[in-house]
């Protein structure tokens, strides 16, 4: 087959346009990022706030929307609920996967964190609406930590309550627990108690605190532990059992308790639960 210089020079354009084509568009593409470690805070967040009002409706709630700096920036993309992945965004653990839990990142620094509530306004955007916030919080959020900020309360005006979810070091073969109160009662205190420690691991925490993480051994077999009432006002004992947890080495978990009393005097608990996140 014969090919004359036209030709030649036709199929030069033609390779020239291609690389020039693949080039231009592999400049134009966007390159992947990622946070800035001395400028990023990581924070996870618990939605234990299960009444509306003191009333108390039958339904859990207020489904909100996460900003920050002064509602400029959301955090979230669906409504933040007590019911919706276990009242954990941005994502929660189980007992099946074991997995760890993911932290949303943020601007390091002073920062105010907003809860707006999660409405549809005429036109059918969901938007912030003047009077809608349902709690504003200023927090100090340090480059590099991790932190969660939990939504609870006992009034009828809820707010954060932050946690440093500071682990430290976790030695080979060891893991680490802690205990959450945010079971509306305050001045109950409570305690966690392992089956295979045969032992109280941590106790007397009470409402809107947590413990200290502390340093076990990870066990040959999965563990069962005990979230129990130590004492307090709340009129009734009570106790929720997590089973087949086995810890993963080298990993912090830590154990909440959420709900809300149903009067003074009840017995019983609305939306009453107990669960674990990983912290890492």
């Amino acid at each position: 087959m014969k090919f004359n210089h036209t030709s030649l020079l036709f199929a030069g354009a033609i390779a020239i346009g291609l690389v020039a084509c693949e080039k231009t568009l592999l400049d134009n593409r966007i390159p992947q990022t990622y946070p800035d470690p001395t400028k990023t805070a990581y924070v996870k967040f618990i939605h234990a706030y299960a009444g509306k009002s003191p009333a108390l409706t039958a339904g859990a709630g207020p489904n909100v929307f996460l900003y920050i700096q002064d509602t400029t920036i959301k955090i979230n993309g669906g409504a933040f609920t007590y019911t919706t992945s276990g009242g954990q965004f941005p994502t929660p653990s189980t007992a099946v996967t074991n997995a760890r839990s993911w932290y949303t990142a943020l601007p390091a620094g002073t920062q105010a964190l907003y809860g707006v509530l999660a409405r549809v306004n005429t036109a059918g955007f969901p938007a912030p609406v003047a009077g809608d916030t349902v709690f504003k919080v200023i927090a100090q959020l340090d480059a590099g930590r991790n932190y969660t900020a939990v939504l609870a309360d006992t009034a009828e005006k809820p707010s954060i309550a932050i946690l440093s979810d500071n682990f430290g070091t976790i030695d080979d073969g060891m893991y680490k627990v802690r205990l959450a109160n945010f079971l509306a009662w305050p001045g109950d205190l409570q305690e966690i108690y392992s089956y295979r420690e045969g032992r109280v691991i941590q106790t007397n925490v009470g409402y809107k605190q947590s413990g200290a993480f502390l340093q076990l051994k990870v066990p040959s077999v999965s563990d069962t532990f005990i979230v129990r009432k130590v004492s307090g006002p709340s009129p009734a004992f009570y106790a929720d059992t997590l089973r087949g947890l086995l810890p993963t080495a080298k990993r912090a978990y830590t154990f909440f308790t959420r709900g809300k009393q149903l009067s003074g005097t009840s017995t019983t608990y609305q939306s009453r639960s107990t669960f674990y996140t990983t912290n890492y």
